[in-house]
């Protein structure tokens, strides 16, 4: 019988042996491996999850309990005050509530969102609303995607790189809700080391370029000249090599100046609201809209087009 995950042992034909790790699975008289672990709630009883692979919990993960997985993980119920931790997605079909934290490599899917972290790599989609949440994602956030009446984004703070959206942000009674656009600091902590790599190269070159002209001129006693010649031509290529490096670099900065915070219904309560290093505080309720930054200023546009400075 031909088995996924497993083999016959070569030195015993009553030992199966797994080629990966995985889940074991019993199939008829043998037992196949599946890189998948489902478990029900994972509670005290069931304890800590870690798996080299996916985890799908058909249940709730609750309190003080942890999930880590090197694929996705899937929960069919709430996850609530635990720690989940992948290095794919994480789809999560109920709440997560309770202080819980999640950290995706990829994606994050959830209901609703209440007084919880979530970070993904990618991008977060929360159906309903987040109140008190921290939230953030390298590309975007969209919230209320299937509740446009009911959903709405509420205190705690929302940041991403490119896009937030969702029908109504902050609430007319409660705190400040903090949302933070055009930020990567990654891609800028990156950009900055290298712009410090070019000048040190540069630096380099200018000296080697100033020691070819003395040795040319003053003449080359200790046979220097073709060593400095060779090391001045491998510092240029070398700074000629980090240039693309740093076209990539600006490219992904510039889609920065493009992000984008879109209220399908609109601004309720206080709101602070940052582009990169601009801020505002809006205290004045808006209908749907979008805000964005042109010419260093955050603006408004409404659905007609309408453009203003917002503030």
């Amino acid at each position: 019988e031909n088995l996924v995950g497993a083999h016959v042992a070569k030195d015993d034909a009553n030992l199966l042996r797994a080629t990966f790790n995985g889940q074991p699975i019993r199939h008829g008289n043998g037992v196949m491996v599946e890189q998948i672990l489902h478990a029900r709630d994972v509670d005290i009883a069931s304890g800590n999850i870690t798996f080299d692979g996916t985890v799908h919990v058909d249940g709730e993960v609750l309190p003080g309990m942890k999930v880590h997985a090197t694929g996705d993980i899937i929960v069919t119920g709430l996850v609530d005050g635990a720690e989940l931790d992948a290095g794919g997605d994480i789809h999560i079909s109920g709440g997560v509530i309770a202080q819980a934290r999640v950290r995706a490599g990829g994606a994050v899917t959830a209901r609703f969102v209440e007084s919880s972290h979530i970070y993904a790599g990618t991008m977060i989609a929360i159906d309903d609303a987040s109140l008190q949440g921290d939230l953030q994602a390298i590309n975007q956030i969209v919230v209320g995607a299937k509740s446009p009446e009911r959903g709405r984004l509420v205190g705690g703070s929302a940041r991403a790189m490119l896009l937030i959206r969702a029908p109504t942000v902050g609430a007319a009674k409660g705190g400040v809700t903090s949302i933070q656009l055009g930020v990567n600091p990654v891609l800028e902590a990156t950009y900055k080391e290298l712009l410090h790599r070019i000048e040190a190269q540069k630096a380099e070159e200018v000296n080697l370029e100033k020691l070819i002209k003395h040795l040319s001129t003053h003449g080359d006693k200790g046979g220097m000249l073709a060593r400095a010649k060779a090391s001045w031509q491998q510092s240029l290529q070398a700074w000629a090599q980090l240039m693309p490096e740093k076209e990539s670099l600006e490219s992904q900065l510039a889609q920065i100046g493009g992000a984008k915070l879109e209220v399908g219904a609109g601004v309720a309560g206080a709101v602070d609201l940052h582009f990169g290093k601009k801020t505002l505080t809006v205290r004045k309720s808006y209908d749907a809209g979008v805000f964005s930054l042109n010419d260093e200023k955050i603006v408004f546009t409404d659905p007609s087009g309408f453009v203003t400075t917002a503030g």
